[in-house]
């Protein structure tokens, strides 16, 4: 169940997440001023800046995230057997303050994620 969270969590789709860890998404949520309708707003290419932010709180309140770094260690512990990603391909990446710059890492952690996957579903 666990692998199921970090994946969605990883694709940025964070409304799922938001299903497993409620209370994680109604603190964030609270904290951001972001309704449930604009939840949808995760799956834009460029999402509106709030939305950027509710996925660094998720993130920091999920333990994935850890004094604005990504907890390297907590997610390569919830990721499917067989599935890598390469972290240092993404810690030059800077955005125009935490949250552009978290949502641009994560987005470079998901890319890496499919390919992943998809090399796994190869073999």
């Amino acid at each position: 169940m666990k692998e199921i969270v970090l994946y969605f969590f990883i694709l940025i789709l964070m409304k799922a997440n938001c299903l497993n860890q409620p209370n994680y998404a109604y603190e964030c949520m609270a904290e951001l001023g972001v309704s449930w309708s604009q939840m949808e707003e995760f799956e834009k290419s460029n999402p509106p800046h709030n939305i950027k932010c509710l996925s660094l709180c998720m993130g920091e309140k999920s333990g994935y995230i850890t004094n604005k770094q990504i907890n390297e260690t907590a997610v390569l512990e919830e990721l499917p057997s067989g599935v890598s990603i390469d972290f240092e391909q993404c810690k030059d990446i800077t955005g125009i303050d935490d949250c552009d710059e978290f949502f641009k890492i994560l987005e470079c952690i998901r890319e890496q994620f499919a390919k992943s996957m998809d090399d796994l579903k190869k073999t």
